[in-house]
């Protein structure tokens, strides 16, 4: 019932955007909702207090030396923290900065790669686990081979790290609709083989977490440090 009910939402608004759906828009719809099921999961139903975040670093710092570049319509960040590698989105500073950067360009890729590279990306940007498996399985029924459209496409517009430590770090990703819409949600990444990696809960873990949802509706960025393409990615 909770995934009838994001898939409804998502699909009325793309309708209100646009009511003439491409088959690209609807098969990027369909790839949220199997990344948003699997966040529904992680038992961060809710904005939380910042937790267990190591003292002496400073989670609100926004990424510097940013340049802004669309992966397939929709705007990654590629900073002095990181990715190194702009063709995978991989090789990230161990640093909060460097996590924020790897959440934003690790969503984004999971939900973009196309069908005849989707696979190596999975490998590349989530970390190993049954959250990844359960993943790869329902994006084999999806089908995407065309860039998002910008102007019916959510874009990144801050974060809030709300727990961080040097093996992992939770990260709330603000993003706004064309329409003016704000909506956050958590991400969760880990410290894995010399990098930051994507961490998509085990959905047979979830047996307590049945109410939880994986977007929070915004009225502002309060709370936000600023990071985005158009804002200018500074806090």
């Amino acid at each position: 019932m909770k995934i009838r009910l994001i898939f409804d939402e998502l699909r009325s608004r793309l309708s209100e955007l646009d009511r003439r759906r491409t088959a690209a828009a609807m098969a990027v719809l369909l790839v949220f909702v199997v990344v948003a099921t699997l966040l529904m999961f992680s038992g961060n139903g809710g904005e939380t207090t910042d937790g267990g975040t190591d003292t002496g670093v400073d989670v609100a710092a926004a990424p510097q030396q940013v340049q802004w570049e669309p992966y397939r319509g929709v705007a990654v960040p590629y900073s002095v923290d990181g990715p190194r590698d702009r063709i995978t989105g991989s090789g990230y500073a161990r640093t909060p900065q460097g996590a924020v950067c790897a959440a934003m360009q690790a969503q984004v890729r999971l939900s973009m790669a196309p069908d005849d590279s989707w696979a190596n990306t999975v490998v590349t940007v989530a970390a190993p686990g049954p959250g990844r498996d359960a993943f790869a399985a329902a994006r084999v029924m999806a089908s995407i081979s065309s860039d998002a459209d910008p102007a019916q496409t959510a874009q990144f517009v801050g974060f809030r790290v709300t727990d961080y430590s040097d093996s992992a770090a939770t990260i709330w990703l603000a993003t706004r609709m064309p329409d003016g819409t704000l909506t956050a949600a958590s991400s969760r990444v880990v410290w894995f083989g010399d990098d930051w990696k994507l961490a998509l809960p085990d959905p047979k873990g979830a047996a307590g977490d049945a109410d939880s949802t994986p977007l929070v509706a915004l009225t502002s960025l309060d709370g936000y440090s600023s990071f985005g393409a158009t804002t200018g990615g500074q806090r």
